[in-house]
């Protein structure tokens, strides 16, 4: 089960620990989407520190 707690923005959010291609962990505050579609959405600067590849969504130019 995972706990999380509800921001000042009345947002309902969860600490999560992603990780890069070489091991290194970084943990982000995740806003938690009723309509999740089984991809997280990561901020420019954590994909590059993390070394990970761009991948546009569904409906992306």
């Amino acid at each position: 089960m995972m706990t999380g707690v509800v921001n000042a923005a009345l947002e309902a959010t969860i600490r999560l620990t992603v990780e890069g291609a070489s091991g290194q962990a970084h943990e982000v505050e995740a806003v938690v989407d009723t309509g999740f579609s089984g991809f997280l959405t990561l901020p420019p600067t954590l994909i590059t520190l993390l070394r990970a590849a761009f991948r546009l969504g569904p409906g992306s130019t």
